[in-house]
This record gives C-alpha cells, structure tokens and sequence, in this order.
C-alpha cells in the first residue's frame, strides 16, 4: 500500500443482497488503488448478507462493518459519511459492482484535473429472468474536463444516468461539509443530494471507460411495479428541486424538458392510482397532497426555445 496515496472511502449500505454482496466486495477489495477504506453498513438485513460482510471484514484490515436496525437507504448513507475518514468519497451499491482500475482511475481524473467529482461511464447488469420492456440508456457525449454548467445542461436536459446517479463516481470530501440525505423521502433521495453537490461544483471530469455494473433486479425498490402515494410525492418534490435549485443559483439557461414531462406524467399516474386503487378514506387527504404540487407545476412558465424547454418561473396570477 502506498501511503502516500490519499485515503479514498468506499461507502456501501447492506439490505438483503446475500447473492450479490461477495461479487461487490471482490471488485472493490481488488483495486490497483489500494489506500482504501470499505464501509459497509447492515441495515438489517434478513438474510445472510451481515455475516457475509463479517466475513470480509476479518480477512481485510480495510473494511469497516457495522450493523444496525433497519432504518432506509437514506440514514444508513448518512452513518456510512458519518464514519468515512478518507480524502474523498465513493457510494457503491451492494448488488453492483466495479473494474478492478475503477478507483485508481477516477483519481487520476479528479486529482491531475483539480476538479470537484469524477465520473465514469457504466455497464447494465440484467437479474436473469428480468427482462424490462423498456430501458432507455442515454449517455453523454461530455468526456474530460467539463465546467459545472455543462455537466448541469445534461443533469436537467435529459435522464442520462451516469450523470444523475450517486454511484460511478469519486467526490472530493468536503463537499458533503453539512450535506447529508434527507430523511423524510423513501425514494429520490439520490437526486437531492445529486442537485446540491453538483451546485457545490466548479470542474468535473467525465471518463468514457465503463468501470461500473449496475445491476438491474426486478426486486429493486427503483423497479417497483405499484408505487405507493409517497412513492409519487417523493419523485416529483425531487425533480421539482432538480429543476428549480438551478435556478435560485443563477443557473437560468438549464433545459429541463424531460423533467416537465416528468413531473407532468407523475401527476397524472398518481391521480389515476388515487381514483381507481384508493380506499375513499385515504384518497380525499392524498388528493390534498397531489393538487398543492398540480397547482405549482401549472403556475409554471414553460418557454420553447430552438426546440428546448426552460423553465422561466411563475406565471402572474
């Protein structure tokens, strides 16, 4: 190990991913880059999955393992920062896994480039016997350096997800100072703490080498067949801040016409679940929580410009 290496944390939340744990840890514990620290977090796991990373843990010096009561993505994310010492930081989900240069690799880029974040491109990983009717794979043509702006002209032009995710990516350490998930969301907290980081950034490097396998599972909670209403609440107060935070921070020329449509489809989705799937009980208070977000996305002022759609703020009433 060469300790002049700067230290690099490894974050990694456990939940029930027994049959794909040892994989990830394989790939990460193999790394050219060897100044590592491996935090891995057990949720509660009810499975094998705590005493696979136990395991793990005796034979590497460079693991950390903790185990706690279930408590969701977001606070377990939040204790893996919480007890990250490196320089700089990684998120790799326990069902993917990475290239054996991943590491080394985005911290050439981030380092020799003085940028903010890393990000490498990725592979898809299809569960065997789950086969999606659609998955879209938009990448960027952005490689390199590139100024925050640009970056943030793709994060709120289109779904491209290597731009959007959390993981495929080494941070520099002091952009979580004060930034933790949100706890109050079951889904999209990625895109929140995405936003804030990114409005944290000045330089970014974007490498075209596809060191990330992200694996597709039909069980995965971003895969669910019946979202619940929270499910939609979430996604849209989530794309809502996507789209307006930019703004409020002078970013006033970012296109944003995928998350308008977006944000438009959720609502209509929810109300059709809120009119058809929905105890009479519960539907008049979710009705509530729906029409105060239908009423903000219809004050909007979409403007059409050489084909792209800004938002421009709102409408006078």
């Amino acid at each position: 190990m060469n300790l002049h290496e700067p230290l690099v944390s490894v974050l990694i939340p456990l939940y029930n991913c027994e049959d794909y744990l040892a994989e990830c840890l394989d790939s990460i514990s193999s790394q050219t880059y060897k100044n590592l620290e491996i935090i891995l977090i057990n949720d509660g796991s009810t499975d094998s999955s705590g005493e696979i990373a136990r395991r793990y843990a005796q034979k590497d010096k460079r693991i950390k393992f903790f185990s706690q009561e279930n408590k969701g993505i977001a606070e377990t994310r939040n204790r893996t920062l919480d007890s990250a010492t490196g320089d700089y930081i990684m998120f790799l989900d326990s069902d993917d896994y990475v290239s054996h240069d991943i590491v080394e690799k985005l911290y050439a880029g981030i380092s020799e480039n003085d940028c903010d974040v890393s990000v490498s491109d990725y592979e898809n990983v299809f569960e065997s016997g789950y086969n999606p009717t659609f998955m879209a794979t938009v990448r960027t043509a952005l490689t390199g350096v590139e100024p925050v702006e640009k970056v943030l002209y793709d994060y709120c032009n289109n779904m491209i997800i290597n731009i959007s995710a959390l993981w495929a990516k080494m941070y520099k350490r002091e952009l979580f100072d004060n930034l933790r998930f949100r706890k109050d969301v079951v889904i999209a907290e990625d895109m929140f703490i995405m936003t804030d980081l990114y409005l944290r950034c000045k330089k970014i490097y974007l490498c075209q080498d596809k060191m990330y396998f992200y694996r597709l599972r039909s069980s995965s909670i971003t895969h669910l067949k019946i979202p619940t209403d929270r499910h939609y609440r979430d996604f849209f107060d989530a794309t809502k801040y996507k789209i307006t935070q930019p703004i409020a921070h002078g970013f006033t020329n970012l296109p944003c016409f995928m998350d308008a449509r977006l944000l438009e489809s959720v609502t209509e989705s929810w109300k059709y679940k809120l009119d058809n799937f929905t105890e009479p009980d519960i539907r008049q208070e979710q009705l509530k929580e729906l029409n105060a977000r239908r009423e903000w996305f219809e004050k909007q002022r979409f403007e059409i410009k050489d084909g792209k759609t800004f938002l421009r703020g709102s409408q006078k009433q």
